[in-house]
């Protein structure tokens, strides 16, 4: 191709994918090695300029043996392969190798684009889940009371443009994004606030979320640790700059945007409940009463049967409240 713009993303063959997580990570590091080794000899054949801007993930395993080093003690505990949040690290040492293999040739230019936890995870692991008698409806995840970044996919559409526009600026340049920062129980009150539903916040341990019944909850715990970490944090300025004049989306936006998902209406949260078909209004001609059946007229959610009292029918106030009909 004589593209000169290029946006790579990459997924990582988790099990059943995979034998193993190890080799996830290392499947999907040979695949991205092989796209920038690809580029390379292209390059070298015809000679055009290229700006590549990869989708990538922090280097988990990389940034805990770090830490483990200066404080003593293990930052993440390795699984038994010994990966360390496989689905990040493959991401995070394929981009680094990029930025290697670039670097001394001035017409390649690449750009990494970190991205946070994503709202979209709130349709897959850590979605509210109801109790039995759907009244309750529960986050669980091993993010404790620490505020994590968070963005949304939909952003891209105009970060990765904006990049592209100004190439020279982000030539080797990793930027790590983020939209906002929130504790996991601000997000729940979100939830409640919109669908009318008791959702709640369950911090887990790290232990216990690695064993619930859902694919790959080892290493998404792992992520989960190392996200609730404060030295995980991202940029919140940079991404504000990136993309002006739009602004990042907000997660109580995304959550309005996509409260019609099926998998929200599929564990109980976007059903309503029945509506009432029936309601009377004691003292419907005193401005409480009046009020109260504006409202119920002006909800265009529900259908209402309405039946207003008042001592005197004949009254100005109660003939008004009759022409509402």
């Amino acid at each position: 191709t004589k593209a000169a713009s290029i946006f790579l993303v990459t997924t990582t063959p988790m099990p059943p994918d995979s034998l193993s997580f190890l080799e996830a990570e290392q499947k999907e590091l040979r695949t991205i090695r092989s796209f920038f080794d690809t580029l390379i000899r292209v390059y070298n054949s015809d000679k055009v300029s290229r700006h590549v801007i990869f989708s990538s993930l922090d280097n988990v395993r990389q940034i805990s043996i770090d830490l483990s080093k200066e404080e003593g003690q293990p930052f993440i505990e390795p699984l038994d392969d010994g990966t360390i949040c496989a689905h990040y690290t493959g991401k995070a040492r394929g981009g680094q190798y990029g930025l290697k293999v670039v670097e001394n040739i001035p017409d390649l230019s690449l750009t990494l684009v970190t991205l946070p936890f994503l709202h979209s995870n709130f349709l897959g692991f850590a979605m509210p889940l109801p109790n039995e008698a759907k009244t309750q409806w529960t986050i669980e995840a091993a993010f404790g009371d620490e505020e994590i970044d968070m963005f949304s996919t939909e952003d891209l559409s105009h970060l990765i443009p904006s990049i592209l526009d100004d190439r020279s600026l982000y030539d080797g340049y990793n930027v790590k994004v983020s939209a906002e920062r929130m504790k996991m129980s601000d997000v729940a009150t979100v939830f409640s606030d919109l669908f009318g539903k008791d959702v709640i916040y369950n911090p887990l341990t790290v232990e216990e979320m690695a064993v619930l019944p859902f694919p790959n909850a080892p290493p998404i715990a792992q992520m989960c640790q190392f996200l609730s970490d404060p030295r995980s944090a991202h940029d919140l300025e940079v991404t504000d700059a990136v993309m002006f004049p739009k602004k990042p989306q907000l997660f109580k936006d995304w959550l309005l945007t996509h409260s019609d998902n099926k998998a929200f209406e599929d564990v109980g949260l976007a059903v309503d409940a029945g509506p009432i078909l029936s309601v009377v209004v004691f003292g419907a001609s005193g401005n409480q009463g009046t009020s109260v059946i504006k409202g119920l007229l002006a909800d265009t959610r529900k259908r209402y049967t309405i039946r207003a009292t008042s001592r005197d029918i004949s009254q100005e106030k109660a003939l008004a409240i009759k022409a509402l009909d």
